[in-house]
């Protein structure tokens, strides 16, 4: 039986077709879009811990210490405003590490439960706005002289970092085309640079297009022989030669052709 190239090729270029019907719409939609700007707090807005905290002592500073105050307040967005907040709470209960303690609980969880709700962690804005505050602490701690300042820093820059990527990875399991969007790419790839990692979630088939797209034939085959049942590698089996077949025949019929 004569078999037409034509035919062959036809059946191969709606291969093809429909690999690209899935690709095409998802490289349109990459738009770049602009990144918010960082949020401006009002500098009026400042809670005086020195009037606050009037008159209290050690044993009671971390009851009477006005959390919910100093959060709603612009206190912590610089470092210039905690550094001063910090110097004075030194004076007033004359122990650096328990000061650095509170001030650290305030900006990590405290502060996590106060105005990061569950909206905030699946949305980009959100994230971005407390990435783009969080990250200025590890220049902070690294521009501080007192090494209970960097450790404290520290702590919160790695506190946020690791929350942050943690939400890009949960927005990502909830939002299939979160890797096509610019602004999920911008974050990941900065919480990645910084090495708190953002685990993005792949679909079977995005990995059999990642794998010929990087020319990893062997490890495709590999993984897909593994996984696949004993009917599954007949049917892979059958195909394998099928395609191969119709190669053979397409060729041979178009060197014909040309006789």
């Amino acid at each position: 039986m004569k078999i037409n190239y034509k035919y062959s090729f036809i059946i191969l270029l709606l291969i093809n077709l429909s690999f690209g019907a899935y690709l095409i719409p998802c490289i349109l939609t990459d738009k770049q879009i602009l990144l918010p700007a960082e949020k401006n707090y009002r500098t009026s807005n400042i809670i005086s811990l020195k009037s606050t905290l009037k008159g209290i002592n050690k044993d009671s500073l971390s009851i009477r210490f006005p959390y919910n105050s100093y959060l709603e307040s612009s206190n912590f967005q610089d470092a210039k405003s905690i550094q001063k907040d910090l110097l004075f709470l030194d004076s007033l209960v004359g122990d650096k590490m328990m000061v650095r303690g509170i001030i650290s609980v305030i900006l990590t969880d405290s502060l996590y439960n106060h105005s990061f709700s569950s909206t905030d962690n699946s949305n980009l804005d959100s994230l971005n706005y407390r990435l783009q505050w969080a990250e200025k602490f590890k220049f902070y701690g690294e521009a501080d002289k007192m090494s209970e300042n960097q450790l404290l820093f520290q702590s919160i820059y790695d506190f946020w970092l690791r929350k942050i990527s943690k939400n890009l990875s949960e927005y990502s399991e909830n939002n299939t085309k979160a890797k096509f969007n610019f602004q999920y790419r911008y974050l990941t790839a900065k919480c990645n640079e910084k090495r708190y990692n953002v685990s993005v979630k792949v679909s079977s088939l995005e990995k059999v297009i990642q794998n010929i797209l990087g020319n990893n034939w062997a490890h495709l085959f590999e993984a897909s022989w593994n996984q696949a049942s004993l009917m599954q590698k007949i049917i892979i089996s059958i195909l394998l030669i099928t395609t191969l077949v119709c190669y053979v025949f397409t060729f041979k019929n178009f060197i014909s052709s040309k006789k």
